[in-house]
């Protein structure tokens, strides 16, 4: 069975260090602005949720990536995503039903593309997962 992240919002605390590790995992800076993970945040409520990929059965944002940028590989159901190939038309930004895909600057494009969770290839574990000091981030099967 495939594995996916789960979030337990009831569980974060805010502190986005699942934002950070993520950041420098993929970029090799603590930048939670290039994270593929976003810690939304009420104060008047008291609420903190984490927005991830869900990686979905049927993935919107997929559907509507005019670039072919957005896939979804058959066997581990991974949706991933090629940077050279996303044109930061926002389709998938706009498409994806749980604010998961956000834009960031990529080096070597004069435009921001869209980053999103691909659940760290070639880790045992996503960063966010392994450094989640409650355990609001859980990887398991789907």
């Amino acid at each position: 069975m495939p594995k996916r992240i789960f979030a337990k919002s009831e569980l974060c605390t805010g502190c986005a260090l699942c934002a950070s590790a993520c950041s420098v995992t993929k970029f090799g800076v603590c930048t939670p602005r290039k994270s593929g993970i976003t810690i939304l945040r009420n104060p008047f409520e008291r609420y903190e949720m984490q927005l991830l990929c869900r990686q979905c059965d049927e993935p919107y944002c997929v559907q509507a990536c005019i670039s072919g940028a957005l896939c979804k590989d058959a066997d581990t159901g991974v949706v991933s995503r090629d940077p050279d190939r996303c044109v930061g038309c926002w389709s998938c930004m706009m498409a994806c039903p749980h604010g998961a895909i956000v834009p960031v600057a990529w080096e070597g494009k004069d435009h921001p593309i869209s980053l999103k969770c691909d659940l760290c290839p070639g880790r045992e574990m996503p960063a966010c997962v392994a450094v989640c000091p409650t355990g609001a981030l859980a990887y398991a099967e789907a």
